[in-house]
């Protein structure tokens, strides 16, 4: 149930911000698909229903409802780094990377995208190309790790590291950008899925795919680093509308709500700081 109401909210915000305020009778017609508006104290208990907990949604005196876009929060205007590989396996460092895709966002606005195929200089398995249409043939003349990676420090500088899944992003990018600039990977990272759990927990799957169509985001196609750091970017600024909404603005106010995730050796601390998502 509460995965039809997060998708009737996305439709009731496109509606109010499309159309500006509406009465209630209204918005629960479009709503509910509903053949006549319902009476207007109907109307008012199936809204309060599904708009409940969001306090974006406003009931105004004189039962018209509206959506009041808050002022842009702290996490909203942060800058962030989304990333998104593609890889030779899952096991660093005998599988390597051979795509990377960036999207830096600043202020909640994409300032400057980078991707590129990379030459992983060992084999990509089949099972690996089947999945991401990759061939050896198209990394055989593309750039090594070493010439890629200051591009990345270049686009990672200042920024929160973003992933749908970070723990697997960065296991992959962290060593080899050591390897090749001497730098280390920021210490703030966010992941989307791990977000999406916590947003979202009665959407069955949170993959990309599942959540493109839960929040109505168009892909073009993933599996690809590029189209699918672009996607992670939409879900990222989704994400962090819907925190707003809930009145989660900040880091610190973040790492409070979320739990902490426990590593899978229990000798490790548990991760506040890098709000990473296991497995």
């Amino acid at each position: 149930m509460a995965d039809a109401h997060d998708a009737m909210r996305t439709i009731a915000r496109k509606t109010l911000i499309d159309s500006g305020p509406l009465p209630a009778s209204k918005l629960a017609a479009e709503l509910f698909s509903l053949r006549r508006p319902p009476s207007t104290a109907v109307a008012d208990g199936l809204l309060r229903g599904v708009l409940a907990g969001d306090s974006r949604f406003v009931r105004l005196s004189d039962d018209i409802w509206t959506f009041e876009v808050p002022e842009r929060s702290p996490l909203q205007d942060a800058t962030y780094a989304v990333v998104d590989v593609e890889t030779t396996g899952a096991r660093p460092p005998d599988d390597r990377i051979t795509e990377i895709g960036i999207v830096r966002v600043e202020q909640g606005q994409i300032v400057k995208e980078f991707e590129t195929l990379v030459n992983p200089e060992r084999h990509i398995p089949a099972t690996v190309t089947r999945i991401t249409g990759i061939t050896n043939e198209m990394v055989s003349n593309q750039p090594s790790t070493l010439e890629v990676m200051p591009i990345v420090a270049d686009m990672l500088e200042g920024a929160t590291f973003v992933a749908h899944s970070v723990p697997f992003d960065a296991r992959f990018v962290d060593p080899q950008l050591e390897e090749a600039t001497g730098e280390k990977l920021t210490p703030k990272r966010l992941c989307t899925l791990r977000l999406a759990r916590w947003l979202y927990p009665d959407l069955r799957k949170k993959n990309l795919g599942n959540l493109c169509r839960h929040l109505g985001i168009h892909s073009k196609g993933l599996h690809r680093a590029g189209e699918d750091a672009r996607v992670t970017t939409q879900v990222l600024l989704k994400e962090l509308d819907d925190l707003a909404g809930l009145g989660i603005t900040d880091w610190n106010t973040l790492q409070t709500k979320i739990p902490p995730v426990r590593r899978r050796s229990m000798r490790e601390p548990l991760v506040y700081e890098s709000l990473e998502e296991e497995g």
